[in-house]
């Protein structure tokens, strides 16, 4: 095995070992309302890290990449959480606002 394929390996055994402790202490850890609940919460934060190597993926990747996803993964979770919008309404809020304020510092 090379290098990498190690890396992969322990990547995926590392995350199954952290599975079967928390559902040996928690036995409705793997039940599936909590992993429907898990993957609701982990939609904003997926859609983030999609849009990230988007940008990552043909080597475009700048400085305020990474402060734009920051700044509209707060704006979704502060819309969501607090404000109670629905996820699909606060990440399209996030990215308008994302693209109005890059708009506006590059003028």
């Amino acid at each position: 095995m090379n290098r990498i394929a190690t890396r992969e390996l322990s990547m995926a055994i590392a995350l199954v070992a952290i599975w079967a402790f928390f559902a040996w202490q928690e036995p409705v850890f793997l039940s599936s309302r909590n992993l429907s609940l898990l993957s609701v919460e982990l939609a904003v934060t997926a859609v983030l890290a999609l849009g990230m190597l988007v940008v990552l993926l043909p080597g475009q990747i700048d400085l305020s990449a990474g402060s734009g996803v920051g700044l509209a993964g707060a704006v979704a979770a502060v819309l969501v959480f607090w404000h109670g919008v629905p996820a699909p309404f606060a990440l399209l809020l996030a990215a308008v606002a994302r693209c109005s304020c890059g708009r506006r510092w590059e003028r």
